[in-house]
């Protein structure tokens, strides 16, 4: 996945106070297209390993954990609260052992998502689970770094980190070399109402809206920055069944992406104050017509690209 980097740098600050930059790039951006279907342990492999987009993604003792929705927002929250702490665009193991660990506050996880304070030991748990499967989870891939008008090419397989539960927090602590592939991958506008998201009734609409946002960031600067194929957006949504699924089970096409996807994509607007609108380029009128139109979207205050 190629991105301009020349488009927004560590330097730059979004101006909307719904968005905050967050690191990414295309290991870590895949596994935000997989789920627990993706992934099968039996007792002679309790380490399942698939590959998607060039990433080898494997989950270690995967039969003990519990892989749900909630998985995708702690993932993001975790990268969006190191952002601005690693340094950009560095190589340098000895300095980015300086920022390996990062504590997860629970009551500061509670107010930033809006949840329920009377629920804190649901959280809590929630994100142990989203957690325990992190520190299992090993990224094998060809990873490219740039130094100035140069790119250097090199294997990198690495665990995401280690974490540790103590009184009221986690403490993540990172393997130095996902932070080496972090330091040099892209930053892009995250907005924060994401995290507000049920991810029990609208985990369909967190995963579009990142894919909205991520998409955004790629095309800027082109005519297409708010078109997105129906196909395309809908393959980043692994919380959707896919047709073949479907089509084994019931054949219930349009209760169960159709109209789903929509729901998602008008929840967006009405509940999550994301998007200002969104439209399809024709109006479908069948599955095939569904997967073969395009939408059109505008991100609520998405911030211009000013340098401070």
């Amino acid at each position: 996945m190629s991105v301009d980097n020349s488009i927004l740098n560590k330097d730059e600050s979004v101006v909307n106070g719904n968005y905050q930059n967050i690191l990414q790039g295309t290991a870590i951006n895949t596994l935000f297209t997989v789920s627990s279907k993706n992934f099968k342990a039996d007792k002679y492999n309790s380490t399942p390993t698939i590959t998607k987009n060039g990433i080898q993604i494997s989950i270690r003792d995967y039969d003990k954990l519990i892989f749900n929705p909630n998985f995708y927002k702690v993932l993001d929250y975790i990268i969006l609260k190191l952002t601005p702490v690693l340094p950009y665009k560095s190589d340098d193991i000895s300095r980015l052992k300086n920022f390996q660990n990062l504590d997860i506050v629970v009551s500061d996880f509670i107010s930033d998502c809006g949840l329920s304070k009377a629920n804190r030991a649901g959280v809590k748990e929630q994100l142990l689970q989203a957690i325990r499967i992190l520190t299992r989870i090993n990224l094998t891939f060809d990873n490219t770094i740039k130094q100035g008008k140069k790119t250097k090419a090199e294997y990198m397989s690495t665990p995401v980190c280690n974490a540790y539960v103590e009184r009221g927090k986690f403490q993540i602590v990172f393997a130095v070399d996902f932070l080496k592939y972090l330091s040099n991958s892209y930053i892009m506008p995250f907005n924060v109402n994401l995290f507000k998201i049920n991810m029990k009734n609208h985990a369909n609409a967190y995963l579009i809206a990142r894919r909205l946002l991520l998409h955004k960031n790629m095309n800027y600067t082109k005519a297409n920055k708010n078109i997105i194929s129906v196909n395309k957006l809908i393959e980043s949504v692994p919380t959707l069944p896919s047709y073949r699924e479907i089509m084994n089970n019931g054949k219930h096409v349009k209760q169960q992406i159709i109209e789903p996807f929509e729901l998602a994509m008008t929840s967006l607007c009405t509940e999550y104050d994301i998007l200002s609108d969104w439209n399809y380029s024709n109006i479908p009128k069948s599955y095939e017509e569904f997967i073969q139109s395009s939408i059109t979207f505008s991100l609520k205050n998405y911030p211009k690209r000013e340098k401070k």
